[in-house]
């Protein structure tokens, strides 16, 4: 009796020691397999409007250096393309192109109550800072977006990670000065109805607080409220750090092995 239960004794702890060895090879693998320098950010959106769109998010991290835009001068074309048509890829091509990390969030329209979310690969040093931009519909060129650069850091100078949670108020809903507020579809961008990217009436002015919809005019009389008179927040813009699968991989390997000893001792 003795000899078979010093056999199944040995036989545990030598399947306990295999286990151990798997699970810490399989972390050390990981491990290995992931960038040491990039850090997993999700940034989580959320249209806090009754009846207003948002189109997908244009997020950038950057260095410090990369600048949407500036109130009372003109709007770039990345600005432009976002604040008529909803379409990002102008500004994050720009963004790529000077070496820092962006993408839109969001695959289409956010409408009212909308949460969505994506995840990035960034580096701390490279990515310490955080832009974005989307437009506002209704409307034939509104948009939201920082204006100061530096506004929202995401790493401090050591890489340690700062979560952010970016509350837009209404009166930071901006027009690109690019197309004339004619309120008309096709050259608006309206809900419900289709709408022509640059088919509006150009402008040619600067980027300022938004006036609001005319008084009585197609987009009041459709049933939508004015910029102007939209309850704060608008949107809310959360940012917050994602454990890496190497990370993930530990956390079950210390499980794994707290179950062995656990089991060791019930032996």
């Amino acid at each position: 009796m003795n000899l078979v239960v010093n056999r199944f004794y040995q036989n545990n702890q030598k399947m306990n020691k295999i286990i151990i060895g798997s699970l810490v090879a399989l972390s050390s693998l990981f491990s290995l397999t992931l960038p040491s320098k990039a850090a997993r950010i999700q940034v989580t959106v959320t249209n806090l409007t009754n009846n207003s769109v948002f189109s997908p998010v244009s997020s950038i991290f950057h260095d410090g250096s990369f600048d949407n835009f500036n109130l009372g001068e003109a709007a770039s074309l990345g600005i432009e393309r976002i604040a008529e048509d909803g379409n990002g890829s102008f500004l994050n091509a720009d963004a790529i192109s000077s070496g820092f990390v962006a993408g839109s969030v969001g695959t289409g329209p956010i409408t009212a109550g909308v949460t969505v979310s994506g995840i990035f690969e960034v580096n701390p040093s490279l990515g310490r800072y955080f832009n974005f931009a989307s437009m506002f519909v209704p409307s034939n060129d509104a948009f939201i977006g920082n204006d100061d650069q530096t506004e929202y850091q995401i790493f401090d100078i050591n890489g340690k990670f700062i979560s952010q949670i970016i509350d837009v108020p209404a009166f930071e809903i901006w027009d690109a000065g690019t197309e004339v507020n004619d309120e008309i579809s096709p050259n608006a961008a309206i809900p419900g109805q289709s709408g022509i990217a640059g088919a509006g009436t150009t402008e040619g002015g600067v980027v300022t607080v938004h006036p609001g919809f005319t008084a009585g005019g197609n987009l009041e009389q459709l049933g939508f409220t004015s910029p102007t008179n939209l309850p704060s927040p608008v949107f809310r813009i959360t940012i917050t750090s994602v454990p890496e699968p190497s990370t993930l991989l530990g956390l079950l390997t210390v499980g794994g092995l707290s179950l062995l000893i656990k089991r060791k001792k019930q032996n």
